[in-house]
């Protein structure tokens, strides 16, 4: 389970770490940059878990029907 930081969105603080993908998968998946990334998640409102200062996730379903692709099940 990956905890949440922030509350001031009022998103769950228990997340399967299944349903979360890391910044990392979405660049290497697309071939974007970590700038573009970071674009995208102000674009579409996407809810981001901080794990660290430098490690991001992202739930898995909000990408997917926001960039319109589906990330394999690994």
């Amino acid at each position: 389970m990956a905890a949440k930081e922030s509350k001031e969105r009022n998103l769950p603080t228990k997340v399967p770490a299944s349903e979360l993908i890391p910044s990392r998968l979405i660049q290497d998946t697309l071939g974007v940059t970590q700038r573009t990334v970071k674009r995208w998640e102000t674009k579409y409102n996407w809810n981001v878990w901080h794990l660290g200062p430098k490690l991001k996730r992202y739930h898995k379903n909000q990408v997917e029907e926001s960039l319109g692709i589906i990330f394999s099940e690994e």
